[in-house]
């Protein structure tokens, strides 16, 4: 830890020390989205060309008050941050936040997770990420080998020591509240889990042997529904190959869009909803008109699919589609 430490400390001191370099600054909301000026931003990401001999771009993002709140490595910042080797967060006090190692965008080895007054919150060891074929987002790596190490409370009570030990975890979203407990055992989950939500009619009960999930049944709303994945991504009917010949088959290039040169790729967003249907459609990059209209038309048309689940339960799930439109 303490070399990523040192490898992270010397960002801001190459670039002093070889000049202005090219960069591409951003006004950001915490949400991700592009604040109007920099008074309305709550952070400012500055992502800077790579120094000589490497490829990876160097990040800085900082508080609006200039201090640090996040450095590291990217591979590629467009259409969206994948990082690269060794990233750094910050709170707002200056103390680190999380402590991590990516490759390809996906965390490898070990990460720490810290509380605002220091102390160690959690230590993970993530395996060497696989490779998903069924994830339409680019065909993304997946981490699904991840060891828990270490895990505490804010006054320093460890639940979970060299990988072994009982813990409840509270997990927060904007509606409610999900509560896991069970036991680890060298790092993996073991022995009967349970989960429940402070306000939805969901709960579950899990068995898991030597990292393994066996059964599962969660009921929500007084039905009862079983599993032995905890999530499923949506299927096309056919699999990956068949929907990449539907892609294929029905995209036309319009014949205005051909006479007048108008070649791009349409990068799509979606979601498939609870009965498999493609809803929510956004465009994440925008080409022309004719050609954003024609990817639409596409998905639009699409069969359904075999939606998602999560234990055992169908949801909407999101998904990334490009449309290259090209002569060649």
């Amino acid at each position: 830890m303490k070399n990523i430490a040192a490898l992270l400390s010397l960002i801001f001191v190459l670039s002093i020390a070889k000049g202005q370099k090219a960069q591409n600054i951003y006004f950001l909301k915490n949400d991700g989205k592009e604040a109007k000026s920099k008074d309305s931003a709550d952070f400012i990401r500055v992502i800077e060309e790579p120094d000589s001999g490497d490829t990876r771009f160097i990040l800085k993002e900082v508080y609006t008050d200039g201090k640090k709140m996040r450095l590291g490595y990217l591979s590629s910042f467009m259409p969206k941050l994948v990082f690269e080797g060794a990233v750094m967060t910050y709170f707002k006090n200056g103390k680190r936040k999380n402590v991590a190692t990516y490759q390809k965008g996906n965390l490898v080895g070990m990460e720490y997770d810290y509380f605002e007054d220091g102390q160690l919150n959690m230590q993970q060891e993530h395996g060497l990420p696989a490779l998903n074929k069924s994830n339409l987002a680019g065909n993304a790596l997946v981490n699904s080998d991840v060891k828990l190490i270490y895990y505490a409370d804010s006054i320093g009570n460890a639940y979970i020591k060299d990988g072994n030990g009982k813990v409840e975890f509270h997990t927060k979203s904007e509606n409610d509240e999900l509560i896991e407990e069970g036991n680890y055992k060298n790092g993996y989950k073991d022995g009967v889990w349970k989960g429940r939500h402070m306000i939805a009619a969901k709960t579950y009960v899990e068995t898991y042997a030597e990292s393994k999930l066996i059964s599962g049944e969660s009921n929500v709303d007084g039905k009862t529904y079983t599993y032995t994945t905890t999530f499923e991504p949506p299927k096309f009917k056919g699999g990956l190959s068949a929907w990449s010949q539907y892609i294929g088959n029905e995209t036309a290039y319009p014949a205005q869009a051909a006479e007048n040169n108008i070649t791009g790729t349409v990068l799509t967003q979606f979601v498939i909803d609870k009965e498999g249907k493609i809803v929510e459609i956004n465009l994440t990059q925008a080409v022309h008109p004719i050609l954003d209209n024609e990817a639409k038309r596409v998905l639009l048309k699409s069969p359904r699919w075999i939606p998602g689940k999560s234990r055992g339960v169908p949801v909407r799930v999101k998904y990334t589609q490009p449309f290259k439109f090209s002569f060649h």
